[in-house]
């Protein structure tokens, strides 16, 4: 009976896909608050957020794109291990980089304003 599941195990398996399916949406839930909270700020003219950390941006153009380091790393030209090195502010850019960055998540100009940390 090879390729059969008993009840047990996809009553199992169903219910790891529930979970995860439950933590994605906790998350996204987190991150939507957060992003509403941020977007009201900018509304009301805040200039705390006019300045931003390059690594943070990074991270959240990032993740919007749906992209990993891996794909980032790739598509910009440098390598994984940079693109770690730039998320955990280890390590900042030059300018070429920032560019390639920019145009690897289609996104010109993103960085214009980005302190470092």
């Amino acid at each position: 009976m090879s390729g059969e599941f008993d009840q047990k195990s996809i009553d199992y398996l169903v219910a790891a896909g529930v979970t995860a399916i439950q933590e994605m949406i906790a998350s996204l839930q987190a991150e939507n608050k957060a992003l509403r909270e941020e977007n009201e700020k900018l509304r009301r003219g805040s200039p705390a957020l006019l300045v931003f950390k390059f690594s943070e941006k990074l991270i959240r153009l990032r993740l919007a794109k749906g992209m990993t380091q891996r794909d980032l790393a790739e598509l910009a030209g440098t390598s994984c291990p940079m693109i770690s090195k730039y998320e955990t502010g280890q390590c900042r850019p030059r300018l070429k980089n920032i560019i390639a960055l920019e145009n690897a998540l289609d996104c010109p100009g993103a960085f214009q304003g980005a302190s470092h940390d």
